[in-house]
């Protein structure tokens, strides 16, 4: 599988043939920076190249768990679902979260009980009423 290797200082590109190999960029933080110049910042790394990105928002509520990961997609222009962390990592100390890496129980449970693909899922509510 072909490997990134630094295009210039700021921009990532593929080593290898570009048909077998996508390039997505990490968009940041909420936390770390503003939407701003978290645009700048991936138009700087070459996001115009990029097969997509993916941004990260501090814990917000009332969110659900996706789809699976899987590359088999309901949609021929979206190459596959991924979950890019452990879902219940705290992304840091906001909306009510422990510090960034730790585990948010809270949250993790929302997640699941939210989920659309585990409606009746005994595991996710002996879970929700024992923690």
């Amino acid at each position: 599988m072909p490997r990134c290797s630094r295009k210039s200082p700021s921009t990532v590109a593929p080593t290898g043939s570009a048909n077998e190999t996508y390039v997505y960029l990490d968009g940041g933080h909420s936390k770390w920076m503003s939407v701003e110049e978290a645009t700048e910042r991936l138009k700087a790394a070459g996001v115009e190249e990029a097969q997509g990105f993916e941004d990260n928002w501090c814990n917000p509520p009332g969110r659900a768990l996706g789809s699976p990961p899987t590359t088999q997609t309901a949609d021929p222009s979206c190459d596959a679902y991924l979950w890019l962390k452990k879902p219940g990592e705290s992304d840091g100390s906001c909306n009510g979260g422990p510090k960034a890496g730790l585990w948010y129980n809270e949250r993790a449970l929302e997640l699941s009980r939210n989920a659309k693909f585990l409606p009746n899922c005994p595991v996710i509510k002996a879970c929700a009423t024992r923690c």
